[in-house]
């Protein structure tokens, strides 16, 4: 099957050049489904040479393969990264360059960012998550003298059970009451 490419540099979130005219076919892109990460190479040949600096890790590109000439169909959407960009230079033509582009997929940007700690707590002996909403009120608290000393709010209401507290035995024994 005859394939047609189109290939868009992205910036600020958006296609913004084209770069079709200076793509060489074949684009070589080997998708994984084996936990590895997809790679790509893309060739982009006589560029002008104020294009000579090379494009920097994480540019994003995105390459658009369609079946018909004239772009109608619906494209199969390759977006990746550029990881490696080797500029070549021309010795008897100056005014122009080659960048052969080694890309990669996107998932290795979230791979190299660092997220504030996460914590998971779970409920013991409740694995069902089925849980109640509960809200403040403005129920009168007292202080009551518990464990050894310590000082813990008490509300001063039956009708609602937490804070819970232990008489006789502090942590990992005695009573709970609610």
């Amino acid at each position: 099957m005859q394939y047609y490419w189109r290939i868009w540099l992205w910036k600020d979130g958006k296609k913004s050049t084209e770069l079709t005219e200076f793509m060489t076919v074949p684009f070589f892109h080997e998708g994984c489904l084996n936990q590895t990460i997809n790679t790509a190479e893309v060739i982009l040949d006589c560029m002008a040479i104020e294009t000579k600096k090379a494009f920097p890790p994480k540019t994003k590109f995105r390459i658009e393969r369609y079946t018909t000439q004239d772009f109608s169909d619906i494209p199969k959407i390759f977006d990746l990264v550029v990881q490696d960009d080797n500029v070549e230079e021309y010795v008897g033509c100056p005014e122009i360059c080659c960048h052969r582009i080694d890309l990669i997929s996107p998932s290795v940007i979230a791979q190299g960012m660092h997220v504030d700690n996460i914590s998971l707590t779970y409920e013991l002996q409740d694995a069902t998550l089925n849980y109640k909403t509960t809200r403040s009120d403005n129920t009168p608290v007292s202080v009551s003298i518990v464990n050894g000393g310590s000082e813990q709010p008490i509300r001063e209401t039956e009708a609602f059970t937490w804070p819970v507290r232990l008489e006789g035995g502090g942590i990992g024994g005695g009573t709970v009451i609610v």
